[in-house]
């Protein structure tokens, strides 16, 4: 699998994100929230949009500055770009799409956000995901 993050796999739009806020089930850590919905894929969007969507969120409450909010949303990408395969093999059994908002929640008083840190977590997050995924 090529680990790029192709544009049918990013979650666009203010009615995107709405929908999985309001109707996707919350997977919570330490540093990141996961919103997760599962939907039907419909046989007409099969070769258009990708199972797996992923949007990004970081709070101007938690991260004041929009240069440190811009790159804590480049670790998130790269996080995700770097350990998609483990839902992708989950979602390939299934005729399901998988959307998810990936949002930074970390301390406010941290000073200075790692990448070491965000990928554990993700880590951490996966299986809570992939179980939610199954009792949707």
């Amino acid at each position: 699998m090529r680990q790029t993050l192709r544009k049918s796999e990013i979650l666009s739009g203010h009615l995107s994100f709405e929908q999985v806020l309001q109707n996707g089930a919350c997977v919570r850590g330490s540093l990141l929230h996961c919103f997760v919905l599962t939907s039907h894929k419909p046989s007409s969007d099969e070769n258009k949009k990708s199972s797996l969507r992923v949007g990004f969120a970081v709070p101007k409450k938690r991260v004041a500055l929009a240069t440190e909010r811009n790159r804590v949303k480049r670790l998130l990408r790269e996080v995700f770009r770097k350990n998609k395969e483990q839902l992708y093999h989950a979602l390939s059994a299934d005729d399901n799409t998988l959307s998810i908002i990936i949002m930074y929640r970390g301390g406010l008083t941290e000073k200075r956000i790692l990448y070491a840190d965000i990928e554990r977590e993700w880590k951490q997050l996966i299986p809570q995901i992939l179980s939610v995924k199954r009792s949707q």
